[in-house]
């Protein structure tokens, strides 16, 4: 859930980063592009058609050889050379705003560059508060969690405490007098000579104390099995089945 947390502010931070960058450089760029150098591009190429069509005009002007075909392609270099001159003062004009919309997109660029750095300063800060709440956490499992004491002495004997007095959860060692097997999902299924850990806790209070009994097989497996199967470890058993010395059988 906290990962599933950080990753959610993460992507939030990305969309508003995405925003401001579709803001303050993608449509500026998008519109200088699509208008302003497109229109530039297209004055600059008219201008060559009317360079082109001056020189056309001056070289037939020199092929000229009477008069009157003189004064006509004399008119005709004018005509062009008006042409070319107005066409030229109109791409000096675009080319002006170009270079406003080119400073205008410097701004643009450098709005791009301080979005980033907010942009990735403001990951790394989720990053490292999660990862400080993450530590925590995990300083938190690794920290031992004191256990109930094992002691090897009979069923009906408990161990002093170090400071005089007897632990809540006293652990006793009980041998088991025959196989059983469990049929609820409570109960634990346990094999005959097996070793096991009696614990004086009832975790279940609908469990009858007088019938049942909370142990743990060596495996860590804990579960209820019927109390006159044990024995203590210290006790013999004459017959196998585990009911004699057991101070828990009926």
């Amino acid at each position: 859930m906290l990962v599933g947390q950080c990753e959610l502010e993460m992507g939030n931070e990305q969309l508003r980063f995405i925003s401001r960058v579709a803001d303050d450089f993608l449509h500026p760029m998008r519109k200088f592009l699509r208008q302003d150098l497109a229109i530039a591009q297209k004055e600059k190429k008219e201008l060559l058609n009317r360079r082109l069509e001056l020189d056309s005009a001056k070289t037939r002007l020199k092929r000229t050889k009477t008069d009157k075909q003189f004064a006509t392609m004399e008119a005709a270099v004018r005509l062009a050379q008006v042409e070319f001159d107005r066409q030229t003062e109109i791409t000096k004009i675009i080319l002006r705003k170009s270079d406003k919309s080119k400073k205008e997109h410097t701004k643009a660029l450098a709005e791009l560059v301080s979005a980033q750095t907010d942009h990735y300063r403001d990951t790394m800060a989720i990053l490292a508060r999660h990862k400080t709440i993450l530590d925590e956490y995990l300083t938190t499992l690794r920290t031992p969690v004191e256990t109930p004491r094992a002691t090897t002495m009979g069923l009906g004997d408990t161990a002093p405490d170090p400071a005089g007095t007897v632990g809540d959860d006293v652990i006793i060692i009980a041998t088991v007098g025959y196989d059983y097997k469990g049929r609820r999902k409570s109960e634990l299924s346990v094999k005959m000579n097996e070793i096991v850990q009696v614990f004086e806790e009832n975790p279940d209070q609908s469990e009858d104390p007088d019938q049942w009994i909370y142990v743990e097989r060596g495996n860590g497996k804990r579960g209820y099995v019927p109390i006159d199967i044990l024995r203590p470890v210290d006790s013999p058993s004459t017959d196998g089945s585990g009911d004699e010395g057991c101070p828990y059988a009926p």
